[in-house]
């Protein structure tokens, strides 16, 4: 089992604002230095700190997991303990299970394990908590996307399920959320052999959202099964 490296989502949010700005922001594309940029702004706000931060290291473990995985998981608990929200858990569990990427790396077999049944178990529980919220679906289909290609877990069920929820949604979410769907539909549809499909949505996903890392991703997979 392999580091899973979670690709980033730009979530639903209603109204407008500061902090619903930057909850997208945090979820959205940058480098470490743009995060540490993005870092200091959230100091300031004073509200829901760990949660953004966390989600921000989160995202960065894609860049160097043995830098950022401990810090995700320290901020993740904590507005986990002090919010309850289910978004806070998901992240929380999502983190957990990047974890088990590293143990697994490193050989402990049983410590990743653990720790992957105790991610995967928050991430559901988060959903069963707050199954219309859009953001946590999109979380676990990629996250259940990535250990079925990464690990000997197979969640692909489970992410056609929140595939199918999404898809009934679809025309609400914004360009990113559309090619995040179209990618991880391609994505499916590769593991179950299904190629004509995958490449049509893969087409779609980058005319949703061109130039995006999102695109990038959609235009390396297309490149690699046009072959």
């Amino acid at each position: 089992m392999k580091a899973l490296h979670l690709v980033l989502l730009v979530i639903l949010v209603s109204g407008s604002g500061f902090a619903e700005d930057l909850l997208s922001r945090v979820q959205g594309e940058y480098n470490e230095a743009e995060a540490q940029t993005l870092i200091r702004e959230i100091t300031k706000t004073n509200k829901d700190v760990d949660l953004y931060v966390g989600i921000v290291y989160h995202n960065l473990t894609r860049l160097n997991p043995e830098k950022y995985i401990d810090k995700a998981l320290r901020c993740l608990e904590a507005a986990y303990n002090n919010s309850k929200a289910p978004l806070a858990l998901a992240y929380y569990g999502s983190a957990l299970t990047l974890q088990a990427g590293i143990y697994a790396d490193e050989g402990d077999i049983f410590k990743a394990t653990a720790l992957l049944e105790k991610g995967i178990n928050f991430i559901d529980e988060a959903v069963g908590h707050a199954p219309d919220l859009s953001d946590l679906r999109f979380l676990r289909l990629v996250n259940s996307v990535a250990l079925s290609e990464a690990s000997p877990l197979n969640r692909m069920d489970m992410a056609k399920q929140d595939l199918s929820v999404l898809e009934s949604r679809y025309n609400s979410f914004n360009a990113r959320q559309k090619a995040v769907f179209r990618l991880y539909q391609a994505k499916i549809a590769i593991f179950d052999g299904r190629i004509e499909d995958a490449l049509g949505s893969l087409e779609q996903s980058i005319r949703e959202c061109p130039h995006s890392d999102i695109a990038k991703q959609a235009e390396a997979l297309l490149a690699e099964w046009e072959e």
